[in-house]
């Protein structure tokens, strides 16, 4: 997840509320563009059948997608003070990881019911848009817990692992995994909100607009992933 790897400044809140509106629109221009994009790339490859034909054909090609994210990854890490503006560094990396990410769900949800995808995705925006309000309207300020979150999120990263070992043997080490991960980024749906919004302890500039669309948009694609993991269980 990209907030656990890029190095992220902040400021102290800003004075001038029309800046901070003009960075809010902004933001969420971008990730509504990168939505629609992703939206209609897991429609075709989930309704369309020869386009399911195609992918399947063709399934080395989610490589090609999760080498482009990894590659996206690095550079947030080690470029990320030119994430800080609009350039071509950041435009480039937010097109880049768009498109990897599309192509990487849409290989995933070729291979799911149709049903499952649509209860995943229905499911998805209806918990972002309540966790948007809910870290808009909350006064409390949760962007101080960034490091906690950090923490948390590795570890269960590494019962991810232990979980994908031991599948075969405790399946519903599969959905625990599951709803542990959709819990820790519906925590980081609302610091990143926060973060927008301009929180008490922390907030981005308002040349940060690219860089606050790829954190809602990632974190709006692991909650997509994780619901679906979790829809597919049950249906099991």
């Amino acid at each position: 997840m990209y907030q656990q790897t890029v190095v992220v400044y902040y400021t102290k809140p800003l004075e001038d509320p029309e800046k901070r509106r003009a960075f809010i629109t902004k933001t969420y221009t971008v990730l509504l563009i990168q939505f629609i994009f992703t939206a209609l790339v897991v429609a075709a490859c989930t309704l369309l059948e020869p386009v399911k034909i195609w992918l399947k054909e063709h399934f080395y090609l989610i490589y090609v997608c999760m080498f482009l994210y990894l590659c996206c990854a690095i550079l947030m890490c080690f470029c990320a003070e030119k994430l800080m503006t609009t350039n071509p560094t950041s435009v480039g990396v937010i097109v880049v990881l768009t498109i990897a990410e599309a192509g990487t769900l849409g290989f995933v949800t070729s291979t799911k019911a149709q049903e499952i995808v649509l209860i995943a995705a229905v499911a998805t925006v209806a918990c972002f848009f309540v966790l948007t309000i809910a870290g808009i309207c909350c006064k409390f300020d949760f962007t101080g817990f960034m490091s906690v979150m950090f923490v948390i999120f590795l570890m269960i990263m590494l019962f991810g692992i232990l979980a994908a070992i031991l599948h075969s043997y405790v399946p519903i080490l599969r959905l625990i995994y599951a709803c542990l991960g959709a819990l820790a980024v519906c925590v980081y749906i609302i610091i990143d909100t926060q973060l927008i919004m301009g929180g008490k302890r922390h907030q981005l500039e308002p040349e940060m607009y690219i860089l606050a669309a790829i954190l809602l948009y990632i974190d709006l694609v692991m909650l997509f992933m994780y619901i679906l993991e979790i829809a597919e269980y049950s249906k099991d």
